[in-house]
């Protein structure tokens, strides 16, 4: 009796401390090329990734297959340590080429999603099928990045909601099909093609099935939107360590509300006002700043009796044509990291 009264009690002990210090979110990093001659923007060099890895692996970081992540947040479980996935996207051959071996070193899963008309056309420095097979059997997730890699979000000239929705979702079941016929059955994962989606995008996936990702940073959490998860870009000017060393350990606000939804906007057209509704989960209210392009914005915070946090930012500018983004940061309560949400705007 007595040992089995240690054992519950160790049990016990063991299910508070993991309660408290489990990890109920991930960050999941965005790569593209792994090249020194390549578009800077979309690039990281070989040493630039290598030097992620190392610092991955040096702050603690487990890193996990993406349908791994996804599945234990979406069962409201945690992580017994920190947690990453490294995303590609577009199927660039570099991957192969450049990134695949690093990989291999360290150990780690790696997702690519793929628009498969560039590979079926046999487009130069594009992966090939048998390249993505070889990366798809050392354990590498392969997903959906749309057909042929078009500006979703965006009507034809003259097409209506309905046509523009049924373009979408055939060119979303054309590329699922082909990638299946390729690589076998697959997950159903979206990756935006340049991060752009809007409420009826998202409406669609949902019907369809799909998990989405955006190109809007931050970490993701056990009650993120699954229809437009966030990962961190990690490329151009993202690849610097010291800060995405920052991004790596930050942490997720527990949204109730954003506002506006809309994404898609007009070029010209003022910045909207961002309003985000969250629960405090352990950030300095009185200390979140939002930024709009990067600088600075008009930010105010307030907290009613329920913990629930209402954070306002508006920027004094004018959306220029295509992608802009408010950042909202937070340090937390013990000043260890920050909490960060990312609103893109995309306009035409």
């Amino acid at each position: 009796m007595f040992k089995f009264l240690l054992l519950l009690i160790t049990l016990s002990f063991t299910f508070v401390v993991h309660g408290k210090t489990g990890y109920d979110h991930a960050v999941i990093l965005q790569y593209h090329h792994v090249s020194n001659s390549t578009p800077p923007i979309t690039s990281v060099t070989a040493e630039q990734l290598e030097q992620h890895l190392n610092l991955i692996q040096k702050e603690g970081f487990q890193v996990l297959p993406l349908p791994q992540v996804i599945e234990t947040l979406q069962q409201g479980n945690t992580f017994d340590k920190p947690t990453a996935v490294i995303t590609f996207d577009d199927a660039y051959e570099s991957i192969y080429t450049a990134g695949f071996p690093l990989l291999k070193e360290y150990q780690y899963p790696f997702t690519i999603f793929i628009s498969p008309k560039p590979v079926e056309d046999g487009f130069t420095d594009m992966l090939s099928w048998g390249q993505l097979k070889e990366m798809q059997a050392y354990g590498a997730t392969m997903a959906n990045h749309s057909y042929q890699h078009d500006h979703l979000a965006f009507r034809l000239e003259g097409e209506s909601d309905q046509e523009w929705l049924e373009r979408i979702r055939k060119d979303t079941e054309q590329a699922q099909a082909s990638l299946e016929h390729h690589l076998g059955s697959l997950k159903k994962y979206m990756a935006y093609p340049y991060g752009e989606f809007d409420e009826q995008l998202k409406s669609l996936m949902k019907e369809m099935g799909y998990i989405a990702f955006g190109q809007q940073s931050g970490p993701i959490h056990q009650t993120s939107e699954y229809l437009a998860l966030p990962r961190f870009p990690a490329s151009g000017i993202y690849a610097n360590t010291k800060t995405l060393k920052t991004k790596l350990n930050s942490r997720a606000f527990h949204l109730i509300e954003e506002l506006p939804k809309a994404q898609v906007r007009s070029a010209g057209d003022a910045v909207p006002e961002l309003i985000l509704k969250v629960k405090d989960n352990g950030f300095r209210h009185k200390q979140v700043q939002c930024f709009f392009s990067g600088n600075p914005v008009e930010t105010k915070t307030s907290k009613d009796e329920h913990d629930i946090v209402v954070i306002q930012a508006k920027a004094k500018a004018s959306l220029s044509k295509g992608r802009s983004r408010y950042n909202c940061t937070a340090p937390s309560e013990d000043g260890s990291n920050y909490f960060w949400h990312s609103k893109a705007f995309v306009a035409q």
